[in-house]
């Protein structure tokens, strides 16, 4: 049964334009996704696409920011296969999720996530 819908597209040059782009990717990155974080031009795609899987998980969830933040609660592999700890676990694990499907897109100018909780 699915259980959430979420999608969040984002433009990928908002990621090579941050002005303090190390706080803000502290603020959205785990640690482990910092060390998979590919080398050369591909960086900001891949930025772009751990934050549109993380919206769009929260969104999926309808979990919000109002109940605290929660990214790094969000960990993505290098698989692209979502782990929940913390609060974000225990709000999927009362709304019943069994499997969080991820589908996502880049192109030169846009990065997509969608998102199917069952």
């Amino acid at each position: 049964m699915i259980k959430g819908i979420g999608v969040d597209l984002v433009e990928t040059k908002r990621f090579t334009s941050v002005k303090d782009k190390e706080e803000f990717l502290r603020q959205i990155l785990s640690n482990k996704e910092i060390l998979n974080t590919p080398k050369g031009f591909k960086k900001d795609y891949f930025y772009a696409e751990i934050f549109a899987i993380k919206e769009a998980i929260l969104k999926a969830l309808a979990y919000g920011f109002c109940c605290g933040s929660g990214w790094h609660k969000i960990a993505i592999t290098k698989k692209a296969e979502a782990r929940l700890s913390g609060i974000i676990k225990r709000f999927a694990q009362e709304k019943l999720v069994s499997k969080i499907h991820i589908t996502k897109a880049c192109s030169k100018k846009y990065t997509m996530a969608f998102i199917l909780i069952e």
